[in-house]
């Protein structure tokens, strides 16, 4: 009985190794793997490179005009991927500035982690939502000039593009077309409208472990005139951020198709 309680140690000695060799080789199916992306955001009109501070554009509804510069921001930038929890970029880098002024702010390097796979779509929010526009949030340039004022809502504009028209004389004049909250005033009761909008982009986008995928992103400015609504300078005016109807017109342009993919590459 000793000699068989011996062998059974000795068997049991011999066979602890192996159980832990191969349950260290056995792969780990809930581990995650990662991949970055990076964003970068460029101006066309009639599908090429915005040219600035030149009079030669004509939108649609005839108005000859030129572009001096754009300030916006997106939000809110999430990745789907089919039956799974969307992600959604973290909360302290949930917001990205764009400038046509400044070079350095036309590319994000998003600095979450995000889960390898294919994605189905991604979204981003055109400006932000009611909760996240918050006054003063913003305390150091060029970020902080873009504030709203407080007697028209607060917080932040969605985007400033300025630039000149030909007006009806051949006069040559400035506008501001401004994107923020609106107001609607009946009699007493004053009621706001945030005219953000989300942006949704159905092409597939496969991440890589630790791969970085660079995606390009335009803004189309000449269908801020286009589509469904013919922009007329001459009836609008020169400024539209205390002008509702005229924000909400330019918002439902901005929904149809304002913002595309340009490219998605490796890097």
């Amino acid at each position: 009985m000793k000699r068989k309680h011996l062998y059974y140690i000795a068997f049991i000695a011999i066979l602890l190794p192996v159980i832990f060799l191969l349950n260290s080789c056995k792969p780990d199916n809930d581990e995650i793997y990662y991949g970055k992306v990076i964003l970068k955001f460029e101006h066309k009109i009639d599908d090429t490179a915005a040219v600035f501070n030149v009079m030669k554009y004509v939108n649609e509804a005839g108005n000859q005009y030129e572009i001096s510069n754009i300030q916006w921001f997106i939000s809110d930038l999430t990745f789907y991927k089919k039956g799974q929890t969307p992600f959604v970029v973290k909360k302290i880098t949930n917001c990205h500035y764009i400038d046509s002024d400044l070079p350095s702010t036309q590319t994000w390097e998003i600095p979450d982690d995000i889960p390898e796979g294919i994605y189905d779509s991604m979204s981003f929010i055109f400006g932000f939502t009611p909760s996240e526009n918050i006054s003063f949030m913003f305390v150091n340039p060029p970020e902080d000039a873009m504030w709203w004022p407080e007697n028209l809502g607060g917080g932040y504009h969605y985007m400033k593009m300025n630039g000149f028209w030909m007006d009806s004389v051949g006069f040559k004049r400035g506008f501001g077309f401004h994107l923020g909250i609106g107001r609607v005033i009946n009699g007493t009761d004053t009621t706001l409208v945030h005219n953000y909008f989300k942006v949704n982009f159905k092409t597939p986008i496969t991440l890589y472990t630790n791969k970085v995928k660079e995606i390009t992103i335009a803004m189309h400015i000449d269908e801020w005139f286009k589509n469904p609504h013919k922009w007329d300078f001459n009836y609008w005016g020169p400024a539209i951020m205390n002008n509702e109807d005229a924000m909400r017109t330019a918002k439902e342009n901005g929904e149809v198709g304002v913002f595309k993919i340009a490219s998605i590459k490796d890097l």
